[in-house]
């Protein structure tokens, strides 16, 4: 059996949009929190230097994109696939739950595969 999803043909991005707490799993072991703020855009900046582009949502409110590090401080790339404008990148997927208040979900490091946890709850207005 084969399974599918519907991919929305208008992006819910703004469900998500405004302020979050969460944790994600740290590349070399342990966890961190991380603060972020959700833009209608599907964008999501987090820690200083880091951005969330997603550009798939589908109908059971699972959203997939990448995240991105801009240069560092010494311009070298950490990930040799890397685009121009980032050192570091990978693949980035939310599970949101019905209201939007809360995701959970997983990112990879330069597209190796290996999933890392990330989990987050809206903050109050």
């Amino acid at each position: 059996m084969l399974c599918s999803f519907t991919v929305l043909a208008e992006l819910p991005w703004e469900l998500a949009e405004g302020k979050w707490k969460g944790q994600s799993e740290k590349y070399r072991g342990g966890m961190m929190k991380v603060g972020m703020k959700f833009y209608a855009t599907g964008k999501v900046h987090y820690m200083r230097s880091e951005t969330l582009r997603f550009h798939t949502a589908d109908d059971n409110r699972l959203w997939e994109g990448i995240w991105a590090k801009e240069p560092g401080f010494f311009g070298k790339k950490s990930c040799p696939t890397a685009p121009d404008d980032a050192d570091s990148w990978g693949v980035v997927t939310f599970q949101f739950n019905e209201a939007y208040t809360e995701f959970e979900g997983s990112w990879d490091y330069c597209g190796e595969g290996k999933k890392f946890k990330w989990t987050g709850k809206r903050k109050a207005k």
